[in-house]
């Protein structure tokens, strides 16, 4: 870098001839020698700017520029030479394309920079014609200069960028769920609400904005959970789902699940709340229903002018109604679980278990005249019916009928209605179980799902599902978690009917409330500590969770004594069960989950099946077994091909005995 020859460097030669005048020689020349190394020095600090540096005469010719000037403005380097005009400098780079502002009006650009140029006010940012874009300063100098500096400001500038699209995402985020979001500063008033609060509830923003939890108030809340969660918000501690109802202005009652968690700075010094809240009419309306029906179901029997019971496969009470209670002084709670031996003397007990083995053993209605004490010690002779129970042609145990035939007529009489209210009683509970498995299979992907996922993951999903009686305990599903992973996963639980299907529904719930894991070990954790809590003593899932990562072409998952999943890959003939351990799900609050990973490139496939699927009886009476189903899948006429889940299922029926005595559930995923 030079200083050019112009009014500028001229002074500055005179100055230092000027102060060499007034020496004598020694000094004279000793000011002489140094002016060059002061040259060098003065060169040497305007290289060391990290910035680009430039300065222009009062003729707008320059003086001196540094490299890092030239390095941001390459397209019009050439022409930065000292004594170089500033306006023909820039109308070059305009011309050659360097500023996208100029392109179709340079002589107006020009006219415009020369204007700022000569009149610099406030600093400005200009984007060049390859993305990047740069800070400019300029300032006049006393002699009537000019002085620029130039900063590199890409990088701020895509971050500025990044964090507007950070915040429209979280914008169009907050405006398309289902939930809303909501948040409370340090002195717990509501500070946000997302737009689909008032969509959803109905309440005007405006109303709560800046009030407390008290100020606001909750028509008809339950007190113990109210007070319950004005000392969680007191105390600054997370909560979930505090349910509460409100009125609508049509007068329907809508109920609100509200989720909350607090929020700290770095010192630890609380800042208020951040949370979320569901609207979840459908699902208590949907535990009502069941309640209800539970109570019809108790209500009939009860009603049923004969004592009624139901046993187990074996000969342990499940249900008696309130009649068998009169007639033996034994309620339904004090028989569950029990055999007749436990409840009644030997004797006794030998009479009310005639029939028993045999309709447990061949499965056929017997029907005996037996003699038995009532509650109060007098003799009354019965009609003890019993009859097997089948669960989609799977024997679960059977039921009985005791009539008192001490008044002959009046008890073939009472039989009679009672088989009438019965039968009615089946039809409606048929009616109910056909509208529960409906809503189990809302619980499915839809088909509009898959083609979402397909496209966003360039993957192909086929699944099969049948329950072997009205509801069944399968349940899978697909869990978008970023723009490159998916989770996917299946769950049985243990028995089937309605206890089975009320458990998916519980784990959906569970699920639903639980953000989209990054392990699926943890998740299955998770999931493990809260079903011990939930199900019964004997019931419990096993359950496979995959995330399959299309960007690292892998699959990480962790199974609770799942069967073993089957990876195809498009280089192999052949292909292979993955490793799969664990506890089943529900059991024990020590089980340990493992993540465990494999590679999953494109064309490869995830086979996921339940057990109904290899435990299948086969004519010669063993089982279908998890070979055949390897050999299915390996033998297709094009094992290149894509995996058609129908055509698999097709071929498994042919070969095995029909119906199947459990719930079938198979899903393949194919990139």
């Amino acid at each position: 870098m030079t200083i050019a020859k112009s009014k500028w460097a001229r002074s500055w030669r005179a100055a230092g001839r000027n102060i060499c005048l007034k020496g004598n020689p020694a000094d004279i020349e000793r000011a002489e020698n140094e002016l060059p190394k002061a040259n060098s020095q003065l060169v040497d600090a305007i290289e060391a700017i990290s910035e680009g540096f430039v300065l222009f005469d009062s003729d707008e010719r320059l003086v001196i520029c540094n490299a890092k000037y030239k390095q941001l403005h390459t397209i019009a380097a050439h022409m930065m030479v000292p004594g170089a005009r500033f306006e023909d400098i820039i109308r070059t780079a305009a011309k050659d394309g360097q500023h996208p502002s100029a392109i179709g009006r340079i002589e107006e650009w020009v006219a415009e920079r020369l204007a700022q140029f000569r009149n610099p006010g406030q600093s400005r940012d200009q984007e060049l014609a390859d993305g990047r874009w740069l800070h400019y300063s300029e300032r006049k100098t006393r002699d009537g200069g000019t002085v620029g500096i130039r900063a590199d400001i890409t990088r701020l500038k895509k971050t500025e960028e990044a964090l507007v699209k950070s915040e429209t995402r979280f914008r169009d985020f907050a405006t398309s769920a289902s939930d809303w979001f909501w948040e409370m500063d340090e002195s717990l008033r509501f500070s946000y609400f997302s737009r689909r609060f008032s969509e959803v509830t109905g309440v005007a923003e405006s109303h709560l904005l800046g009030k407390t939890r008290q100020e606001t108030g909750i028509p008809n809340v339950d007190e113990a959970a109210w007070e319950q969660h004005l000392a969680d918000l007191a105390a600054h501690r997370p909560f979930r789902a505090f349910v509460h109802p409100r009125t609508n202005e049509f007068g329907a009652i809508l109920w609100f699940s509200i989720n909350g968690t607090p929020i700290f700075d770095g010192d630890g010094n609380f800042k208020g709340y951040r949370g979320t809240g569901s609207d979840i009419t459908q699902q208590i309306h949907t535990e009502s229903l069941l309640r209800e029906s539970e109570q019809r179901l108790k209500a009939i029997m009860d009603h049923v002018p004969a004592a009624l019971f139901l046993k187990d496969l074996d000969c342990r009470y499940l249900l008696t109604n309130r009649q068998y209670e009169e007639w033996f002084g034994i309620s339904s709670a004090a028989a569950a679980g029990k055999t007749a031996h436990d409840l009644f003397p030997k004797e006794y007990a030998d009479r009310h278990a005639i029939g028993d083995l045999r309709t447990d053993g061949d499965w056929r209605v017997t029907a005996d005249e037996v003699n038995l004490p009532g509650s109060c010690g007098e003799s009354r002779d019965f009609i003890s019916t019993k009859f097997p129970i089948f669960d989609a042609g799977e024997a679960t145990g059977f039921g009985g009928v005791m009539i008192d035939i001490t008044k002959r007529k009046s008890a073939e009489e009472a039989l009679r209605v009672s088989n009438q209210r019965l039968e009615a009683h089946h039809r409606r509970l048929r009616q109910e179980l056909n509208t529960g498995r409906d809503m189990q299979a809302a619980l499915l992907p839809s088909r509009s799902q898959f083609q979402s996922i397909e496209q966003k993951y360039l993957c192909r999903v086929e699944s099969h599902f049948e329950t072997s009686s009205e509801l069944g305990g399968d349940f899978w599903g697909l869990r978008e978690i970023d723009d490159h992973r998916l989770g996917i996963f299946l769950v049985d639980f243990s028995g089937h009917g309605v206890g089975a299907a009320m458990n998916t529904f519980r784990l959906h719930t569970l699920m639903s409330e639980m953000p989209p894991p990054d392990s699926p070990a943890a998740f299955l954790t998770e999931l493990n500590g809260q079903l011990i809590e939930l199900l019964s003593r004997g019931q419990f899932a096993t359950m496979l969770y995959a995330i399959i990562d299309t960007r690292m072409h892998s699959i990480t998952y962790s199974s609770a004594a799942a069967l073993n999943p089957l990876i195809g890959y498009p280089d192999r003939k052949r292909s292979i069960f993955a490793e799969s351990r664990g506890k089943p799900l529900g059991i024990s609050a020590r089980a340990v989950y493992t993540d465990r990973r494999l590679d999953f490139p494109a064309e490869a496939y995830l086979f996921l099946y339940s057990d109904a699927l290899t435990e299948a009886r086969v004519p010669d009476g063993g089982m279908f077994g998890s070979e055949a189903l390897q050999s299915l899948l390996d033998g297709r006429p094009d094992p290149s091909g894509s995996i058609r889940v129908p055509e698999i299922v097709s071929q498994f029926k042919a070969r095995v005995c029909l119906p199947l005595m459990d719930d079938l559930t198979t899903v393949c995923l194919q990139r």
